[in-house]
């Protein structure tokens, strides 16, 4: 392991970190990063973007969130559609997660919450594998404006346990105002011989406490740069 990733991983043990933002609606999106919060029992979260760049579209990311139980919700990735240049559009993966808060702690300003993703190819057959992750996902509130989130994970394995990648995020948010916030971070998915990372900024705005409108960059790899555009609705 390089460097870089140990000094990752070190600021994401002292850290273990949330977002910042003054959140109404609680999404998942826009960034890296899943949050901790679960959404409650007979609450329906739909979530839904798009990432541009001048070859690549990856346009749909639509998810359906509900509460199972308060502390437990599972989600449905409904997939993408992905549009390349020169090539034959492609429909992404659909997926099934569950997220369970384990609570708050450090006097409420720390949560931390377990994740898991698996995808599921008898949906799509250009999916071959019923990829799983793991993660653990954590929220700190810095102070009244200022927050961090972080997810440390390992998974996507499939010939074992010892095949698989490590994912870490850490994603700093801060408010601007009552509805607006920004956030801006860097994530990298790992394993002996491979490494895939990014960095991102964006902004988040609430039309009303259950309607969120994001926007935002994403520059991946060191050599494409993405518009981010995002909703997410309660329902």
């Amino acid at each position: 392991m390089n460097n870089r990733l140990i000094t990752l991983l070190v600021i994401a043990v002292f850290l273990f970190s949330g977002s910042a933002i003054a959140q109404n609606i609680s999404a998942d999106r826009p960034g890296a990063g899943y949050g901790t919060f679960t959404v409650p029992a007979k609450t329906v979260y739909l979530e839904s973007g798009a990432s541009i760049s001048g070859n690549f579209s990856d346009v749909g990311q639509l998810f359906l969130r509900t509460g199972i139980t308060d502390n437990l919700e599972t989600q449905f990735g409904v997939g993408s559609l992905l549009f390349f240049d020169g090539a034959d559009t492609r429909v992404g993966v659909q997926s099934l997660s569950f997220k369970y808060s384990l609570g708050s702690f450090q006097e409420d300003k720390l949560n931390l919450s377990l994740f898991s993703r698996t995808n599921l190819p008898f949906f799509n057959d250009d999916y071959e594998y019923y990829l799983t992750r793991f993660m653990i996902l954590a929220d700190y509130s810095l102070n009244e404006n200022w927050g961090l989130n972080s997810n440390f994970g390992y998974g996507d394995f499939v010939d074992g346990l010892g095949n698989g990648s490590f994912n870490f995020n850490i994603t700093p948010g801060f408010t601007v105002n009552e509805n607006t916030a920004g956030y801006f971070g860097y994530a990298v998915i790992f394993d002996e011989n491979f490494s895939s990372d990014l960095i991102e900024a964006g902004m988040v705005h609430f039309l009303n406490p259950s309607l969120q409108l994001d926007a935002g960059f994403i520059y991946s790899d060191g050599d494409d740069l993405y518009l981010t555009l995002g909703i997410a609705k309660r329902f």
